[in-house]
């Protein structure tokens, strides 16, 4: 998962003037925030609750010996990934429509607008290069007044640190994304059982002899490199000695949607998301970064 946050915090701003929603500008971009940020959050609320009806996410069967536990994903209801792919791309939607409406509020700030024939173009811009923004702010957001541009600059994609890449920006993902669930296939949030060390085990020995040298136990991995689906092998544990039982309550699932070929956890993406656009509001209103504490 990307971690990175594009953006500068030593950019000259020659205005100091803060600027409030509902006062100075519409309100209507921090509505769509909120609006964004309440739907990320039922969409959390209710993949939980669809993990709770899952009741117990594995089955075991055990060897003749009972030393050998391979577990299976024992899914009640099967993933509603249509409607996860659905409510995540509307997700993004709004957190992309929120920082659009914001520069379109700033172009239009202090009785000002755009020229006619950019009207219909204004976007609030994600540039991967100090040329494309400059290009930008000559034209489509020229009515802009100098300390926005200024504050704009300061959030844009190609502010990188070395050995980092512009495209793993989180506004540029956000930017990205929305874009292909607009006009290319619709985004697969996936269900997949993600690694070895998201889960627990619970087992009890048959009894105690054959456990006193039984050393560190190594589990094999089975989980396959694709959604998972019901009855399909995760994980398989040998033992020293018998196991009465034994037990994964909870599958090692992570909501999946990829990116220029990377697996991303959807519900940190979407924290990071949050937090780039918050970020991106509080440099446009005040001219700073909003403090981490």
């Amino acid at each position: 998962m990307p971690g990175v946050v594009h953006s500068r915090q030593d950019v000259e701003v020659t205005e100091d003037r803060n600027l409030r929603a509902g006062r100075d500008y519409s309100l209507w971009p921090v509505l769509k925030w909120g609006h964004a940020t309440r739907l990320a959050s039922g969409f959390v609320q209710d993949y939980q609750l669809w993990r709770i009806g899952l009741g117990m996410e594995t089955r075991a069967e055990y060897s003749n010996n009972r030393r050998v536990v391979t577990f299976y994903a024992s899914l009640a209801t099967s993933p509603p990934v249509h409607e996860w792919s659905l409510r995540f791309g509307d997700i993004l939607h709004n957190y992309r429509s929120a920082l659009d409406a914001l520069a379109w509020a700033m172009v239009n700030l202090d009785d000002n607008s755009p020229q006619p024939q950019y009207e219909k173009q204004i976007y609030f811009p994600m540039k991967r290069t100090l040329e494309a923004f400059d290009k930008e702010a000559r034209t489509k957001l020229s009515s802009a007044p100098r300390f926005i541009l200024e504050r704009m600059a300061m959030v844009q994609p190609f502010h990188v640190k070395p050995g980092e890449a512009v495209e793993d920006g989180i506004a540029l993902i956000l930017h990205d994304l929305d874009i292909e669930d607009k006009h290319k296939a619709a985004l697969e949030a996936q269900a997949v059982a993600a690694d070895m060390t998201s889960y627990s085990i619970r087992y009890r020995p048959a009894d105690q002899e054959g456990w006193d040298d039984a050393g560190v136990m190594e589990p094999e991995w089975l989980a396959p490199d694709r959604p998972v689906e019901n009855g399909d092998p995760i994980v398989r544990w040998t033992f020293p000695a018998p196991v009465e039982e034994a037990e994964v309550t909870e599958l090692p699932l992570r909501l999946l949607v990829r990116h220029r070929g990377k697996a991303l956890d959807v519900f940190e993406l979407l924290q990071l998301i949050d937090w780039q656009v918050g970020q991106t509001f509080a440099v446009i209103e005040t001219g700073r970064f909003r403090s981490e504490e």
